[in-house]
């Protein structure tokens, strides 16, 4: 399965611009089983806007990408700004498969300080959705940073975790971990896809990646130096090289003959061989089955 993950900047507040541009890419890219767009990428990270950008899955925007979906066998998960049939608006992701189905709508359950709980109604539930002959579990931007929603998908079914964002600076190496916690924790592989560019002074930081079950980076984009610290010296940590002289020979190390990159400053499209559904780790053990999550804590009182 080849994916292509579109770490792009839209132009923010201007939908038109931004599906023309996706509409062209699926063209360009007709090989590709699924295409992936970052977090709000329909109008951009205009929360102040949201509603007066945001749209209905019945609308003829989302039926130009259902088309176009359809005419180039590709599916597509894409985020954007959602006028929901009670009239509140969410942070959203269209999942529509390869033959033009709109598969699935998933609502971001953990939205990002006020400004976004300003803008959006939380989702209250997750998705899990066929896509491209693979179980996705799809994600947006902060939802990666906890634990619960990516398990609760893989105990779902989910083979594969997808999570669109638009994280800025400073928070890159938090979502550098984050993305590779959560296909570890659940021995999932995960694409994630970040958006680039700057807008209403902020600047959002790209490192989109493919990760396999066992943690490791399969792929990986460019990013601003410091931004999402994919080498050596400009970690926050100081030390979490992809590869080379940083770590130990043979750990992390990502395999990267399965890369096609087309860069464009920071833009980058991204084609990726999806990671399989099941990584040998050297154990039979069922990660996700050995979790145990009705253990009791129990509380020891400080000693004063």
């Amino acid at each position: 399965m080849r994916a292509l993950l579109a770490q792009l900047s839209p132009a923010d507040g201007a939908i038109e611009p931004n599906l023309a541009r996706l509409e062209a890419v699926l063209a360009q890219r007709a090989h590709i089983d699924l295409a992936i767009f970052p977090e709000l990428y329909l109008c951009g990270y205009e929360l102040a806007r949201a509603r007066d950008l945001a749209l209905s899955v019945h609308g003829e925007e989302i039926d130009r990408i259902r088309n176009a979906a359809a005419e180039w066998e590709t599916a597509v998960i894409v985020g954007f700004a959602e006028r929901m049939d009670s009239g509140k608006i969410a942070n959203s992701a269209a999942c529509i498969d390869s033959d033009g189905t709109l598969a699935g709508v998933y609502r971001k359950t953990h939205l990002f300080g006020q400004r976004e709980r300003n803008a959006f109604e939380e989702g209250d539930g997750l998705l899990l959705v066929p896509l491209a002959g693979r179980r996705i579990g799809p994600l947006i931007c902060f939802d990666v940073e906890f634990p619960e929603p990516a398990r609760s998908l893989v105990r779902a079914g989910a083979d594969l975790i997808v999570t669109i964002a638009a994280n800025m600076r400073p928070y890159g190496g938090e979502h550098s971990l984050a993305a590779r916690a959560r296909a570890l924790d659940n021995r999932c592989p995960h694409l994630y896809v970040n958006r680039v560019g700057s807008h209403d002074g902020l600047e959002f930081v790209g490192g989109s990646v493919a990760i396999d079950g066992s943690g490791r980076l399969t792929a990986w984009s460019e990013a601003p130096a410091g931004a999402w610290a994919p080498a050596g010296k400009d970690s926050p940590a100081g030390k979490d090289a992809l590869a080379g002289k940083d770590q130990p020979a043979g750990v992390q190390a990502p395999a990267v003959a399965n890369i096609t990159a087309q860069t464009a400053g920071a833009e980058q499209l991204l084609e990726v061989d999806v990671p399989p559904a099941w990584v040998d780790v050297g154990s039979d053990l069922d990660y996700v089955g050995h979790a145990r999550w009705d253990l009791p804590v129990r509380s020891v009182p400080l000693r004063t």
